[in-house]
């Protein structure tokens, strides 16, 4: 039970510090944690019903909201620097959550198709995949099992 709030803890005790690379860091970590919860929901979702996560921003955005409570007018659709948690396929029935992280530029989680050139056009000096401060999650889907699956239409 404790283990659910220590994310929280850590962010109000970062926040009373201040600014900088700490703070960064413990932003990391509660978005890591926000990322694995949806990827447990993504994953509860394939096995009751064999639906695949959706790939579009805005119906990805709705399921984060049906899964996830609002926490204090936190819009919990964005990481902690306030960008949209993001997925992109990886592979088949691969996919990985991310987060663009403090530098707000795609630098590294193995989507790299997904990147366009305006969003390279934007990156901040030195940004690239060496210097990656994305928070990612994979995900691995196996064979769907579930009775209760859709009907083809």
């Amino acid at each position: 039970m404790l283990g659910r709030f220590i994310p929280t803890l850590l962010l109000g005790g970062g926040l009373a510090l201040g600014a900088g690379p700490t703070i960064d860091l413990i932003k990391g970590t509660v978005t890591r944690s926000e990322l694995v919860s949806i990827k447990d929901a993504l994953i509860e979702e394939w096995m009751v019903v064999c639906r695949p996560p959706p790939l579009d921003g805005l119906e990805f955005e709705n399921f984060i909201l049906d899964i996830m409570r609002e926490q204090d007018d936190r819009d919990v659709t964005k990481d902690h620097w306030g960008s949209t948690y993001r997925i992109a396929e990886t592979g088949d029935k691969a996919y990985v959550l991310y987060s663009l992280g403090a530098n707000q530029f795609p630098d590294g989680c193995g989507y790299a198709r997904t990147v366009s050139s305006e969003d390279l056009e934007d990156a901040p000096p030195g940004a690239g995949a060496r210097d990656s401060d994305d928070v990612c999650v994979s995900l691995k889907l196996g064979r769907c099992e579930s009775a209760m699956r859709p009907l083809p239409p």
